[in-house]
């Protein structure tokens, strides 16, 4: 049996930015007291409404939201059956 990658359109799109979220929230647990808007660089590509709603969550919101990602991030990346 050959094993192919699930290919998710909508995924695929979001991979990119999936990945600067979870960055972000992953350095946001660590540094809880920090804006999040000082905590990207200037080159960020996250528009400021988002990292304002990030603002608003608490760690344990943010950690959900870590599991959600993580969770769709690996059954994207399930062989086919």
């Amino acid at each position: 049996m050959t094993k192919q990658k699930i290919q998710d359109p909508l995924f695929q799109l979001c991979k990119p930015s999936l990945l600067d979220l979870t960055a972000l929230l992953a350095k946001s647990l660590k540094h809880h007291e920090e804006p999040m808007h000082e905590l990207v660089g200037p080159e960020t590509k996250i528009p400021v409404e988002v990292l304002d709603k990030m603002n608003e969550l608490t760690e344990s919101e943010k950690s959900a939201v870590l599991v959600e990602i993580a969770n769709w991030i690996d059954s994207a990346s399930r062989p086919a059956k």
